[in-house]
């Protein structure tokens, strides 16, 4: 007997956020939300109000498009770090959704961006 394992979108995309988080020492979190806010997968090592989150990943987005549309006659934007002395949030635009990566203090911003990238194609074709 042959047992076949279809896995939703949603624990597709949750296993793609578990590779990113595990492939580089300094994420601790990652997040996919809906530019409304909403939070579509979370895996984070720490506890954190996901809803709240989400919120805020979302409403950082809409100034920071009019910033790029003010300056750079741009509609989007592509990425945007948050950095503080604990570590530093990491929002990459993906079209219709923002990924979210926590870091620990003096990440390699290069290399998670790398893996931000990889992971963020092979969600845009989970979520097709």
């Amino acid at each position: 007997m042959s047992v076949f394992l279809i896995m939703t979108r949603e624990e597709n995309i949750n296993k793609l956020l578990i590779s990113l988080k595990d492939s580089v020492e300094s994420v601790n979190g990652a997040a996919l939300v809906s530019k409304r806010g909403l939070v579509i997968s979370k895996v984070f090592d720490f506890k954190i109000n996901a809803r709240m989150l989400g919120g805020i990943a979302a409403s950082i987005v809409g100034p920071t498009t009019r910033l790029a549309n003010t300056l750079f006659k741009s509609e989007t934007f592509s990425v945007n770090t948050v950095e503080s002395t604990e570590g530093t949030a990491i929002l990459m635009d993906m079209g219709t959704s923002i990924m979210l990566v926590v870091t620990k203090p003096q990440p390699n911003i290069g290399l998670i961006l790398f893996e931000m990238e990889s992971v963020g194609k092979k969600i845009e074709e989970a979520m097709k």
